[in-house]
């Protein structure tokens, strides 16, 4: 459980940077800019409430492989927070604008806006911010114990709700307290913890299967703000919709992943600062889905090269000109250094089994040429100096990886055999004129 006493002593990270990043575009606005967006304070502001959210759940998004259940809500769990940064920084700088002109309509003077700023920073990103840093760590716990009683909840199917009941105890919590339904009742939907800022409460897993639920009628007393009647761990949110810091169309939006609903408007600007949130928050995503799957990637391959001689292995795959396919442990090597952080090849890899490798469709080929004056490594005293001294023809076939096309560039060592070495996301080649099919 977060006690009182773990919430009071969550520590925000050092602030200096955010505010010298808000007093910087204070600077900008005063002299004219109409900002509603900054990746700075996004990266920020997503960063404090991240980091929270890592607190609260026990893992990051790095720390925990993508096939698994706490990946998933991981996932959604930092869509939200992408999301509510994004809304945040937009209010913010909403009313820094504002702030130009006081109540009267006139221009402030620069240190008076200043001032103004300044109490705007102490409120957004001192005192709310801090309440958002602890909503995040006990609403990330409270999501992370969902995804655990969950995976056990075919030998622990019932859960029972546990208020503090102490004098800070809330009367609408108090009146959860002890309340006992099976984990798949729509109750949890509505009273899963935390309900409300600075909620303390939390939901325990009963073993055995002979506990009497609580009969509906004796919920009548219990009330939770219409904000918090959300399950935090089913639905992936931290920040549900119905906050301030979101509009009132935000709540029919499925924003997350960029599949936006019809309720998206893109002259608005707020939905504008969303989907520029939303778009950072995928390269976040996809540099954390990067590092699992090089290491997925890594741990097959080593499977596959140990149970390879040095000589290789021979693939019959009848799509191929030579109907011939040699793999090296090195084959391995010279695809995984030319990867460029290619998300779909890395899983691909990951999950291959090379005797099962057969879908190469014949795209093209071309002469290996030597190096073109300019290039680093040409040698004017050997105009014909070649990189692959042992490949007379590239072959290009192609590949179809989970609906996308890849590029497989393949060595034809003079007819002797073909060996891959590398496989692209660029299309390469096809067989078009200056490059005429070899059969």
């Amino acid at each position: 459980m977060l006690g009182s006493s773990a919430q009071a002593n969550a520590e925000l990270p050092p602030q200096n940077r955010l505010n010298g990043i808000v007093n910087n575009l204070a600077k900008r606005i005063f002299k004219g800019e109409r900002i509603t967006y900054d990746p700075e304070l996004l990266a920020s502001t997503a960063t404090t409430l991240l980091t929270a959210m890592t607190t609260g759940y026990g893992k990051s998004l790095s720390d925990v492989d993508y096939d698994t259940p706490d990946f998933n809500t991981l996932r959604k769990l930092t869509e939200n927070v992408f999301q509510f940064s994004a809304s945040k920084d937009f209010h913010i700088l909403q009313d820094m604008t504002l702030a130009l002109k006081d109540t009267d309509g006139k221009l402030r003077s620069f240190s008076d806006f200043q001032k103004e700023v300044d109490k705007m920073n102490l409120q957004y990103n001192g005192n709310w911010l801090r309440t958002e840093y602890n909503h995040a760590v006990a609403a990330s716990q409270c999501a992370a114990r969902w995804t655990e009683q969950v995976f056990r909840s075919q030998s622990m199917p019932y859960l029972q709700y546990q208020a503090v009941m102490d004098s800070n105890t809330r009367p609408e919590h108090a009146a959860l307290n002890g309340v006992i339904k099976r984990i798949d009742s729509d109750f949890w939907d509505k009273y899963y913890p935390p309900n409300g800022w600075g909620c303390r409460c939390e939901v325990i897993q009963l073993p055995g299967k002979n506990h009497k639920e609580t009969p509906d009628m004796d919920l009548k007393h219990c009330k939770v703000a219409p904000m918090f009647q959300v399950n935090v761990g089913k639905k992936g949110v931290i920040f549900p919709k119905g906050h301030p810091y979101f509009m009132s169309q935000c709540q029919r939006c499925n924003g997350a992943k960029l599949g936006l609903s019809n309720n998206y408007d893109p002259n608005n600007a707020q939905c504008q600062v969303c989907l520029l949130g939303q778009k950072e928050c995928q390269e976040y995503i996809g540099d954390c889905l990067r590092q699992h799957y090089v290491q997925k990637a890594n741990e097959n391959i080593a499977k596959i090269k140990a149970g390879m001689t040095d000589d290789g292995v021979d693939i019959f795959m009848k799509t191929m000109l030579s109907q011939n396919l040699h793999i090296y442990k090195g084959s391995f090597d010279s695809i995984m250094s030319h990867q460029g952080n290619n998300e779909l090849l890395l899983k691909w890899l990951s999950e291959l089994d090379i005797n099962k490798l057969n879908n190469f469709h014949y795209e093209g080929w071309a002469k290996n040429r030597p190096y073109k004056q300019g290039q680093k490594n040409y040698d004017p005293n050997n105009p014909n100096k070649k990189k692959h001294t042992d490949t007379q023809w590239f072959t290009y076939y192609s590949i179809n990886i989970e609906g996308e096309t890849l590029w497989v560039h393949v060595k034809d060592r003079f007819d002797i055999e073909e060996t891959i070495y590398t496989i692209e996301k660029k299309e390469t080649i096809r067989p078009t004129a200056g490059y005429t099919t070899k059969i």
